[in-house]
């Protein structure tokens, strides 16, 4: 996803990259399709159509995901030689032995790790 999945140039992103990695994995059977914008894909009308959305960018979904979801969500990276499944938020030392902070997310990754 680009922030508006559209380019004036010959050679962008979308086509050199994006589009050829969709392709190659449409090839091994993977239902897979965009690129969308990012500016509109999460969208409840849009979002609904897809299991997952693949971002570029760390803070391109998980800023959306955040609000949408709140703590219902898991970070996972690709393109790693390993799985890395992570909760949606980073520290927060603020909180730290106060007994205040939710585990949601913390449990999903959990759960999600468990089933690999």
């Amino acid at each position: 996803m680009n922030p508006h999945c559209e380019s004036f140039l010959k050679i962008n992103e979308d086509d050199k990259i994006v589009e050829k990695a969709i392709k190659s994995q449409k090839k091994r059977g993977i239902n897979v399709s965009g690129p969308y914008p990012s500016d509109t894909i999460f969208l409840k009308n849009n979002r609904k159509n897809f299991n997952i959305i693949i971002g570029m960018y760390h803070d391109q979904v998980l800023t959306p995901i955040k609000t949408i979801f709140e703590f219902n969500a898991i970070n996972i990276t690709m393109g790693l030689p390993f799985l890395r499944i992570t909760p949606d938020h980073g520290p927060n030392e603020t909180m730290i032995g106060r007994n205040i902070s939710n585990p949601q997310s913390l449990i999903n990754a959990l759960d999600f790790a468990d089933k690999f």
